[in-house]
């Protein structure tokens, strides 16, 4: 027995060759396998023939109601005729620094109002779309020109003319503040003076920005016969929106919130004329 014989035999380990174990063959199946049947539960069985609802999205963002048609405004009825003042070529009427010109500046400001008018729907007639002066009854010929096709197709009408206030010859001077004239007396324009001056207050008074007013006829516009405002014929008003000759009002005039806040008197007094003489019931 050899040495490695001897230590399996000592170690329980067999001496004797091991037979090789038999290769196992499958056998062939002899018969069909049918897999169990599987009937679900009624409470939960499909019905073949009812068709299936729709699965809700996940996280979907609850359906939102329609909001509420917000009514325009009507303030169809009333065309404005816009007038700004003066000419390119008009000597003086500017601020002592040249910063302002009157005739400029007006002209921004009509721009300006326009285009609000065309957000409200409000018709309007530019007097003077030129840039280089018009003589007074130039002017008044326009506008009383329009007034008659207006009057035709049954609608009324109203006149602002829109300027700067001066009160030195190109120096700077202390006055300031904004101010509507009108003719002297009682007349049609003292409506559309007290809607301007209105919306002055409502514009003006929370900023603390002065209000020229004459109270000795009991109403606050000033009056006085200038051409434009006493030959046209229908209601009108010329605005003075603050001094060219006064550096606050002019820093004022020239800053955007400044214009914004001239256009805002001018838009809003009309449609409070609009509704208290146009559409009042």
């Amino acid at each position: 027995m050899s040495f490695f014989s001897k230590i399996k035999s000592l170690l329980g380990g067999s001496t004797k060759k091991q037979e090789p174990v038999p290769e196992l063959k499958p056998k062939r199946a002899t018969g069909v396998y049918t897999l169990p049947t599987y009937t679900p539960q009624t409470s939960w069985q499909c019905d073949p023939n009812k068709p299936l609802e729709p699965v809700p999205p996940v996280n979907t963002k609850p359906k939102e109601e329609p909001k509420p048609e917000v009514t325009k405004e009507d303030f169809s009825g009333l065309v404005v005729m816009l007038d700004n003042g003066h000419g390119e070529e008009t000597p003086g009427k500017r601020s002592p620094d040249g910063r302002l010109r009157e005739y400029s500046y007006a002209r921004e400001i009509v721009k300006m109002i326009k285009a609000e008018l065309d957000n409200l729907g409000i018709e309007y007639y530019i007097v003077v779309p030129e840039t280089r002066d018009v003589k007074l009854k130039t002017r008044v010929a326009r506008a009383n020109k329009k007034y008659e096709e207006i009057k035709a197709a049954k609608k009324k009408a109203i006149f602002i003319s829109v300027h700067c206030n001066a009160a030195k010859n190109g120096e700077w001077y202390s006055a300031r503040g904004w101010s509507g004239w009108t003719s002297k007396g009682q007349t049609a324009g003292d409506k559309l003076a007290d809607c301007l001056y209105e919306a002055a207050h409502e514009v003006l008074d929370p900023k603390k920005i002065q209000i020229r007013k004459d109270k000795s006829d009991g109403d606050e516009d000033w009056e006085n016969n200038f051409t434009v405002i006493t030959e046209t014929n229908m209601p009108a008003c010329l605005t003075e929106n603050f001094f060219q000759d006064n550096k606050e009002d002019v820093a004022y005039l020239l800053s955007d919130e400044g214009k914004n806040d001239v256009v805002k008197i001018h838009v809003e007094g009309i449609k409070k004329y609009i509704r208290k003489y146009v559409k009042k019931k």
